[in-house]
């Protein structure tokens, strides 16, 4: 039998489809950029007498994602079924109409994309500068002081706290870990490239995110949540974070 291929593996209907795929036989690969996601997925799904593996990716990078692919085809079987489910993507969607053979990407205006982007990050800034939230983060131990954006998932992130979470290393960049459900996404702002000491948030697989180094670009699936001026060495060594209100 051959194998099911879930990039953008999620704990609702993508494991849905996944055990439905799985209980015809088919072996399944599990494509996310969280190794205890997909550990915990891949989990349930061995429960279910199906045979599932985990293979870590950046789903939005192409390269990362086709070395990926190849790797579970190796491991599991040839993939003839595939279901890409990240969160949707702003430049990702277009109108119907808009779409042709000879035209797959819809044409963007440089000066309307600008503006949108300076009037975004001047309402963000503004938003964030007059309704942040003092937080405290703990570090191994030791505390260190933050701030929570006004973003709609910072908000409901603050609903969560007291928090603390393991991490892990992702792409030498950041260190993750799941905080116990999704946060709100609807409403979030436009987005912006990551930087050292940020605290964001991956739509997709529901982790937080604690950078110690500059992201690469802007994401809409990953949302900037706030920040601390730790510094990057000690970010980076991070094993463990706990997350409260500064008193």
């Amino acid at each position: 039998m051959t194998t099911f291929a879930l990039v953008g593996a999620g704990p609702g209907l993508g494991l849905a489809t996944a055990r439905r795929f799985g209980s015809a036989g088919h072996s399944v690969a599990l494509l996310s950029r969280s190794a205890e996601h997909l550990e915990n997925l891949a989990t349930e799904l061995d429960r279910d007498g199906i045979e599932a593996r985990g293979f870590t990716t950046d789903v939005l990078d192409p390269a990362s994602l086709t070395t990926a692919l190849r790797t579970a085809g190796e491991t599991l079987g040839p993939i003839e079924i595939l279901q890409y489910s990240p969160v949707p993507r702003a430049d990702f969607m277009k109108p119907v109409t808009a779409c042709s053979n000879d035209a797959p990407e819809a044409p963007t205006s440089p000066a309307a994309s600008s503006g949108r982007q300076q009037a975004s990050a001047t309402t963000q800034s503004n938003s964030d500068r007059n309704n942040a939230m003092d937080i405290r983060l703990t570090l191994d131990g030791r505390p260190v002081d933050g701030t929570l954006n006004d973003s709609p998932a910072a908000r409901d992130l603050a609903t969560l706290l007291l928090l603390t979470l393991d991490l892990e290393d992702f792409h030498g960049t950041e260190r993750i870990g799941c905080p116990p459900r999704k946060l709100e996404t609807l409403g979030a702002p436009e987005p912006v490239a990551p930087k050292a000491g940020d605290l964001a948030y991956y739509a997709p697989w529901g982790n937080l995110a604690l950078f110690y180094r500059d992201g690469a670009s802007a994401s809409a699936d990953l949302l900037i949540l706030g920040r601390t001026e730790a510094d990057a060495d000690r970010l980076a060594g991070a094993d463990r974070i706990t997350i409260e209100a500064a008193s």
